[in-house]
């Protein structure tokens, strides 16, 4: 016979292909053994769930009380009342500490710190590093 011929001794194609000179032999192997690793990775992280050892139970935000204490202020104002449209006591700067001795919701849904120090009034929880 004459001519090139394109199979090989077992009779698939042995010239250039898609697979051989990209990837190399079995690579869509090992690209399927770690696809199938990362699946089975992802299913186990989604299902693990971490409970602390003696894990208790919370209530709503706005029926917990902290207790008492200093809080760095992120540069908010301290108003007369417990809601953004009183007036502003006093002005905080970034990194300030300021002392707070109770909180309340406001109608509004809004946790607000009573606070004593820099200056006696009431400051938005948002504006505090104390939770809201």
């Amino acid at each position: 016979m004459s001519g090139s011929s394109t199979a090989g001794k077992s009779g698939t194609p042995s010239g250039p292909g898609i697979v051989g000179p990209i990837f190399g032999r079995g690579a869509f192997m090992r690209i399927r053994m770690l696809a199938a690793a990362g699946v089975l990775v992802g299913i186990a992280l989604t299902g693990t769930t971490v409970v602390p050892a003696h894990a208790v139970p919370t209530q709503p935000a706005a029926v917990t009380e902290a207790a008492a204490g200093w809080a760095m202020s992120i540069g908010g104002p301290i108003r007369s009342c417990a809601a953004a449209s009183c007036g502003v006591v006093y002005q905080t700067s970034y990194g300030q500490d300021v002392y707070w001795d109770r909180s309340q919701v406001n109608s509004a849904g809004n946790r607000w710190y009573h606070v004593t120090s820099p200056a006696t009034g009431w400051i938005y929880c948002g504006n505090i590093s104390a939770p809201c």
